[in-house]
């Protein structure tokens, strides 16, 4: 029974992670879209935070704004985030930084940036909700400028599923404030599979 459960178990992670995939790539279009307005929108000097999850999805990305973005992602050295960083925050060309939510989500500030773009959700709150922060850091270079996040979550979906779960799980921030990020953390996995075998 132990070996059925878990490999039971083991088949559903497989199918979440693909349902993932699916939503986001369902999704690339509207990510453009959404990424354009803004830019067309924006202010002079305005910049743009955007998390990601998936690989294709930043590739996505980063081939359509290579000549505006810097991209932080698991595979970038700790040192040279920090100069990407900096490229982003003082050089008025560069008005996106791509970030994977894991290797981009904490450890940094943005002083004078405003808005943040979830283009897929983390497994938890605190995840998301440091990266957030990024906007957040102390010494802001624009006095009194609001921060501002938006998730694109792709209807009828897992990613709705994945939404409202989160979105439950909201209520104990004090350990994230606390610079917990896995603090808020639970077994998405279980409950998405649980979700699903209601359908």
């Amino acid at each position: 029974p132990g070996n059925v459960r878990t490999a039971l178990k083991a088949q559903a992670v497989v199918r979440v992670g693909y349902l993932r995939r699916l939503a986001a790539s369902l999704k690339k279009t509207r990510m453009v879209e959404w990424i354009d307005q803004f830019q067309e929108d924006a202010e002079e000097d305005e910049k743009l935070i955007v998390f990601g999850i998936h690989k294709e999805v930043l590739d996505h990305l980063h081939q359509k704004y290579r000549k505006q973005c810097v991209r932080i992602d698991g595979s970038v050295p700790v040192p040279k985030r920090k100069e990407l960083v900096y490229q982003f925050l003082n050089n008025k060309r560069t008005t996106l930084l791509l970030g994977n939510l894991q290797a981009a989500g904490s450890g940094w500030s943005a002083p004078g940036v405003a808005h943040t773009l979830f283009v897929e959700l983390g497994w938890t709150p605190g995840e998301m909700l440091q990266a957030e922060k990024r906007t957040e850091g102390i010494g802001r270079g624009k006095e009194g400028v609001a921060s501002n996040a938006t998730y694109l979550v792709a209807r009828n979906t897992i990613e709705m599923d994945m939404a409202q779960l989160l979105v439950e799980k909201m209520s104990d921030l004090d350990s994230v404030l606390d610079g917990d990020p896995q603090a808020t953390g639970f077994d998405l996995i279980a409950l998405l599979i649980r979700n699903m075998e209601k359908k």
